[in-house]
């Protein structure tokens, strides 16, 4: 299912020309939980960073899962200017 994510979003985030690096998510991986949750979560992660690199003059996009013993860990950075300071207290 994340795989699936991971390549619609590739789509998207490649028609706009937007470099895309990502891990594949390993086979045996199990969500315990609200799995649709994540995955809606991952998606607006990964729309975020569409939105904040697509008019930049470098636009990369990178998603990295770490399997920890207890946990998958997923990581969503981008090329865009960041949260302005002024804000970042309040997230």
């Amino acid at each position: 299912m994340i795989d699936e994510i991971i390549d619609l979003s590739h789509e998207r985030i490649k028609g706009y020309g937007i470099e895309f690096h990502h891990d594949r998510c390993p086979d045996d991986i199990y969500i315990h939980g609200k799995g649709p949750q994540l995955l809606q979560i991952l998606l607006n992660l990964l729309e975020t960073s569409l939105h904040a690199v697509k008019n930049s003059s470098e636009r990369v996009i990178s998603l990295k899962i770490e399997e920890l013993p207890e946990s998958i860990v997923f990581r969503v950075e981008d090329s865009g200017p960041g949260v302005p300071k002024e804000i970042q207290e309040s997230i």
